[in-house]
């Protein structure tokens, strides 16, 4: 069974393999400093910044008794994703009907596919 570190690189990745321009950070960035987050989150060149990223988060975990022997395990993950006003272009686009596999198994929101 994969681990949350590797569910969370995994997520990650296909985020980043939809647009490989953009910031995708693995877990939620935090700062004292406004400046500091916006640079975390800037992407394009130097002549066309834009405030553009992405970040994963587990945000529960549900575990159900099965049988003597046997527990389901329900992981919910918050994709999170920033784009400055005027840089607007479709961002969530890609992500109609995306499946992400993990080792192992299928992220899905299980509320949505009971």
């Amino acid at each position: 069974m994969p681990t949350h570190r590797e569910i969370r690189a995994k997520i990650a990745e296909k985020i980043f393999a939809l647009d490989n321009a953009v910031a995708v950070h693995e877990y939620e960035r935090y700062t004292r400093n406004m400046s500091d987050l916006v640079a975390m989150y800037k992407s394009g060149d130097a002549d066309n910044p834009r405030l553009h990223g992405w970040y994963v988060r587990l945000v529960a975990t549900k575990e159900v008794f099965v049988n003597v022997s046997r527990w389901s395990i329900w992981h919910t993950w918050r994709m999170r994703g920033f784009n400055g006003l005027g840089g607007w272009s479709g961002v969530y686009a890609p992500f109609t009907g995306l499946t992400i596999t993990a080792p192992s198994s299928t992220l899905r929101n299980p509320a949505r596919h009971s």
